[in-house]
């Protein structure tokens, strides 16, 4: 027997070494950063997105009140003899121009008999907080 403290040979408890801790944390700074990132530029598009949206459907407002008779009548360009609608919705300025366009019909031609192969449609152009749109109707 041996006298004196005891001493165990045990295997040292795995653990990290420094390297591998900071390799961890590198990695999970990276997902975490990309994540971030990934969530930021979601949020900028949902933005845009809803932007965009309301001013469409700003626009799509004030081609129904035209549709529906609600703006005042329009003036005449003697020259071209465009129709043009200038206003204020919701704050902003508005141009709307209606200018005749023919176009061809959709009808195929063994169809046609007595009827046109073209036909009028007029082309609506909106102008409205710094967008335009442009629309094909047939009024």
């Amino acid at each position: 027997m041996t006298r004196g403290p005891a001493r165990s040979r045990r295997a040292p408890a795995p653990a990290f070494t420094l390297l591998e801790a900071v390799l961890a944390l590198a990695i999970l700074a990276a997902v975490i950063g990309a994540t971030l990132g990934a969530r930021t530029q979601g949020l900028r598009g949902k933005r845009l997105i809803e932007e965009r949206l309301n001013e469409h459907m700003a626009s799509q407002a004030l081609f129904d009140m035209l549709n529906d008779g609600l703006l005042p009548p329009p003036a005449i360009d003697p020259e071209t003899a465009d129709r043009l609608w200038r206003g204020t919705h919701m704050g902003h300025d508005y141009t709307i121009r209606a200018r005749r366009a023919e176009l061809p019909s959709a009808i195929p031609a063994e169809q046609l008999e007595a009827r046109s192969d073209r036909i009028i449609m007029y082309r609506y152009t909106i102008e409205y907080r710094g967008r335009t749109t442009h629309t094909l109707w047939h009024r």
